[in-house]
């Protein structure tokens, strides 16, 4: 039987100020989004590409275009990047990626079209499904898929990549699909995989067992993060939603797991289960942590809906339904794989499966005029909804057959296909 969806309340409404499809070719995905520098923003793609652009104008950047970035290493292997983040120490503009060929690669704007640093775990690559930086311990950290019974998450010390700095080998028993370090405690790490598992360790600990912190058992992860100092999230495959609190010695009211255990006893989670019916929505894309605000961004595929319901925190987490954000229109009848808030400008950006980057103005500030995007959609201008229409029929086919990494049409059938599939 058919869930029955009441209707949210009255929900504001951003206005899309900018859209621009990178000059991908037709049919590509934008699969996600990361800071460049104060002024830029950057972009990997299923056509194998990394593009970084003009925040502003949506313009692709002079010399920026890095193309099959992560190729197939033989014929029977697949290709293409699965994570992106900016190893953002103030000055580099450094910007890092994983991908199936098992290789992290640093990216330098100021150096042309090759990586500044190739990062390898050895002779055997699994595909790597996760990357994440901290510039304040000068590590980069990569999560793998299961390969030969062990998933890892291996580091490296940018200051002498050559070689690994360490690996955690037995925290996790599937593909890891989530790092992330703390912006609270940059030498915390959160990492979540479809084992259901999402841990916390201490990266100043080489030792797997001494760095292993606190353990979350949830269920198979899509998304995780810290909330504060306090608490972390899990989003689950199937839209399981759960805030989890920290330990005593995660927060740093402890020096040992075993002096946290003596601290008065952790508050329970808050488990919201399965949020479909709650956001009105099919499908859940993300977590987004602002300076003042937490949201859960869902979306609602044949409404062509895409919302931010507030979470907060009164004492005990919840939706405030009375504050809920929405995009009219979003990307169609497309999913929308991430969001990126400036909180600079009050902008929040979206990238998605109909192969367009767009741009909504945030509350609080004054609607600005529509910008400028890139050469291709200028000349495509007078056609543009008839080309995305076109786009979306022979689409529309592929549409159920979400895949966390954005592969080709064949390679994602082999993948877990629960991501992103409505119910």
């Amino acid at each position: 039987m058919e869930a029955i969806h009441t209707p949210l309340a009255a929900a504001q409404s951003l206005t899309q100020v900018a859209q621009s499809n990178l000059s991908t070719p037709e049919g590509s995905y934008i699969l996600s989004l990361c800071p460049s520098g104060p002024d830029a923003l950057a972009a990997i793609s299923s056509d194998n590409s990394l593009r970084v652009f003009d925040k502003r104008t949506l313009r692709l950047l002079p010399g920026v275009l890095y193309q099959n970035i992560h190729p197939a290493k033989s014929a029977k292997d697949e290709s293409g990047p699965t994570d992106l983040c900016e190893y953002a120490d103030g000055s580099s503009g450094l910007l890092v990626t994983s991908g199936r060929d098992g290789l992290v690669k640093v990216w330098d704007r100021r150096k042309g079209s090759v990586p500044a640093m190739v990062l390898k775990s050895g002779d055997k690559l699994p595909p790597l499904g996760a990357v994440a930086c901290s510039p304040q311990t000068n590590l980069i950290a990569a999560g793998t898929d299961l390969a030969m019974r062990a998933a890892s998450i291996n580091f490296w010390d940018i200051r002498s990549p050559a070689n690994m700095a360490m690996s955690y080998t037995e925290s996790h028993n599937d593909d890891i699909t989530v790092l992330q370090f703390s912006p609270f405690n940059p030498r915390l790490l959160l990492s979540g995989s479809t084992d259901t598992l999402v841990n916390i360790y201490d990266t100043t600990q080489k030792d797997e067992e001494e760095a292993l912190k606190q353990v979350i058992n949830h269920g198979s992860v899509h998304r995780a993060g810290f909330l504060s100092n306090n608490a972390a999230y899990v989003l689950s495959h199937d839209e399981q939603f759960a805030i989890h609190p920290l330990n005593a010695y995660v927060r740093g009211e402890a020096t040992t797991v075993e002096q946290g255990e003596k601290v008065a006893e952790e508050p329970s989670p808050v488990d919201f289960k399965d949020v479909r019916d709650q956001l009105r929505c099919n499908y859940v894309a993300q977590v987004i942590r602002s300076n003042e605000n937490v949201y859960i961004a869902s979306g609602m595929l044949e409404q062509k809906r895409f919302d931010l319901m507030p979470v907060v925190k009164e004492p005990r987490w919840r939706f405030d339904e009375s504050a809920v954000v929405r995009l009219p229109g979003a990307h169609g009848e497309e999913v929308v794989r991430e969001v990126l808030l400036d909180e600079s400008s009050r902008s929040l950006y979206t990238c998605g499966e109909d192969g367009f980057v767009r741009v909504w103005q945030m509350p609080d500030t004054a609607p600005e005029e529509p910008k400028v995007a890139d050469t291709k959609m200028e000349e495509d201008n007078e056609d543009e909804n008839e080309a995305e229409d076109e786009v979306k029929e022979t689409k529309k086919r592929k549409k159920h057959s979400k895949e966390k990494h954005g592969l080709g049409k064949e390679k994602r059938k082999k993948k877990k296909e629960h991501r992103y599939k409505p119910y």
